[in-house]
């Protein structure tokens, strides 16, 4: 609990869990405004990447704000000048 590694937390962090986030991707679409679209028996939704996620706090079994039913249909990335001329990349060791 009290190593360097508790700045890794990029999406959030609590006293309960303070684990990074495993998603290299979900880092990287915040960096660029995606939006989950979802889907539920009672309509739809579209919610920013960023608040998608959840911050552990009391309840670190609870990751993200999807409610029960729901599922995720799409996730769109907003054209951007910044965007047009990005990629990523994502090296694994062979090891």
């Amino acid at each position: 609990m009290q190593g360097y590694n508790r700045i890794h937390a990029i999406l959030g962090g609590s006293d309960r869990c303070i684990a990074t986030h495993p998603s290299d991707m979900a880092v990287a679409r915040v960096a660029l405004d995606a939006v989950v679209q979802t889907r539920k028996p009672n309509g739809e939704r579209s919610i920013l990447l960023v608040d998608f996620h959840l911050v552990p706090g009391n309840t670190p079994e609870r990751e993200t704000v999807l409610q029960h039913g729901e599922l995720i249909v799409a996730v769109d990335l907003p054209a951007s000048p910044f965007a047009a001329r990005s990629h990523y990349l994502q090296l694994f060791s062979g090891k």
